[in-house]
């Protein structure tokens, strides 16, 4: 059963505090906050989802109470 899960979302420089039901998945939650994912690399907890694991939910990943998911994108200057 669904349940509502705290998440601090977004991308290097700005993030914020939301709460989402459960069921939803990595994709949905970030395309819901107008994130860019298509080009940045995607971290839930700080573990990479791979490009197979954007449609699965936060109960797939065994989430419960809170989570990070942020998308980190590559500067120009890191090597």
């Amino acid at each position: 059963m669904a349940h509502a899960v705290n998440v601090k979302i977004g991308t290097n420089l700005d993030r914020a505090s939301i709460v989402v039901s459960s069921d939803r998945t990595i994709r949905e939650i970030l395309e819901d906050n107008e994130i860019q994912y298509a080009t940045t690399t995607i971290y839930v907890d700080g573990a990479t989802v791979q490009p197979g694991d954007m449609d699965k939910s936060l109960d797939g990943f065994g989430i419960q109470e809170t989570c990070y998911i942020i998308a980190a994108t590559k500067t120009s200057n890191a090597r």
